[in-house]
This record gives C-alpha cells, sequence and structure tokens, in this order.
C-alpha cells in the first residue's frame, strides 16, 4: 500500500524536492520580417506564389501565358470569366501587345499595384 503524503507536503514551499520551479521565461521572439524582393515589393513566399500560378497557367511550357491559358486557369480558379474579362486582363497585363504574358509582366508595376 502507498503511504498517504502528510498532511501539507505536497506544493509546500519549504521543502525543496516539493517547490516547483520556475521556467525560465525568454522574452517574447517577434517573428522574422518578411523579405521584400527589391523590384518587385513581393515578399518572397509572394513572387514564390505568383511564380507558381504562372507555371500552372503555362500549359505548354513556352515562357508564355496565352488567352486561352489565362482564360482556363481563371476557370480552374473558381471564376467564370466572360472572354471580354479575359480580354480585359490580357489587355491590362500586356504591355506589347503581343497576345503573350511573360513573367516579367506579371512582376510589372501594374500588376504589382493589383497584389
Amino acid at each position: 500500500p502507498i503511504a498517504p503524503l502528510a498532511k501539507g507536503s505536497a506544493g509546500n514551499s519549504s521543502n525543496p524536492k516539493m517547490t516547483p520551479k520556475k521556467l525560465n521565461q525568454a522574452a517574447p521572439v517577434e517573428p522574422p520580417k518578411p523579405v521584400l524582393s527589391g523590384r518587385t515589393g513581393l515578399t518572397s513566399a509572394q513572387l514564390r506564389a505568383l511564380t507558381s500560378v504562372f507555371a500552372t497557367a503555362d500549359l505548354d511550357l513556352n515562357g508564355l501565358v496565352d488567352f486561352d491559358e489565362l482564360h482556363l486557369l481563371l476557370t480552374e480558379m473558381g471564376y467564370m470569366p466572360s472572354e471580354t474579362d479575359v480580354q480585359t486582363l490580357m489587355n491590362y497585363l500586356d504591355h506589347s501587345g503581343d497576345g503573350m504574358i511573360t513573367m516579367d509582366k506579371m512582376l510589372s508595376p501594374p500588376m504589382m499595384e493589383m497584389v
């Protein structure tokens, strides 16, 4: 049989073996601030996400996103864009007017205003 504890022995500060130890409490540490890309002002995580979206849209892996690829991307993201919607977005992102979006165009100032 287990002997009962003597009255007042549990948690008694006069008994050094029973005194709970305080944990070392360090000052709170702030999480690191996101590193911004100098050219775009995006964090590295945002830049990776945008690069991933571009790669997903570039179905033929030619480094360009055309009208059909952009339309499909928007549809797969849950939007139901009209052809006019897609053309408006293409016109906004395609500065050269060649009907193609490159990653550089995606990182251009007009696009960064949308982010």
